[in-house]
């Protein structure tokens, strides 16, 4: 599904709906696959993710390690309005704030490792669905959420999470469901994600 944004700054103005990108890639389809093969091997190399507090600074850190070779703007929070569909995401001017009062949750839960082993699909499910409504970045925005509990995961309880064990289109369901504070569908994912080591 694609992105609406209006007055967009960060699309080729010669091309349709393309992201100015550092391969001058002007083809959608063409940037998707050079984008995929390249964030898909970063992604698997979790040593290699940046080690922080999962403050705000950490998670742009996580997109600009998965981004960096694409965008000029990895890391950067987007200065534009976005939506998908019906499903409106977070005013830029409130990315932030809304991510740290996100942030206070998590430190609550000691980024996972207060919540018991059987009961961390809700909690993965839950951070999951709130930072996608927040959507900080102006594409990869799920694959950093990915990312992002991954680390958490393995950091808190020697869990890895297998995001191969799911389609697109169950993502972008779990997505729709949970920006309606509907949990259900990506704590069904998680419990299939997760595989303790």
């Amino acid at each position: 599904m694609k992105y609406e944004t209006f007055q967009d700054p960060y699309l080729y103005k010669d091309s349709s709906g393309v992201l100015i990108n550092k391969l001058n890639i002007k083809n959608a389809e063409e940037l998707e696959l050079a984008e995929q093969a390249i964030v898909s091997r970063r992604m698997s190399i979790i040593d290699d993710y940046p080690k922080g507090d999962y403050s705000f600074k950490h998670y742009r850190k996580i997109h600009k390690y998965l981004f960096t070779e694409i965008y000029d703007w990895a890391g950067e929070v987007r200065q534009v309005t976005t939506q998908k569909g019906s499903t409106i995401f977070a005013h830029p001017m409130y990315i932030e704030s809304a991510y740290n009062d996100l942030y206070k949750q998590m430190k609550k839960d000691n980024f996972l490792k207060n919540i018991k082993v059987e009961d961390l699909y809700k909690s993965l499910a839950f951070y999951h669905g709130e930072i996608n409504i927040i959507h900080p970045f102006r594409e990869g925005n799920g694959r950093t959420t990915r990312a992002f509990l991954t680390l958490m995961a393995l950091e808190a309880h020697n869990i890895k999470l297998d995001y191969l064990n799911t389609t697109k289109v169950e993502m972008v369901k779990a997505a729709i469901n949970s920006s309606g504070m509907d949990y259900d569908y990506m704590e069904y994912l998680y419990k299939k994600y997760i595989i303790i080591l």
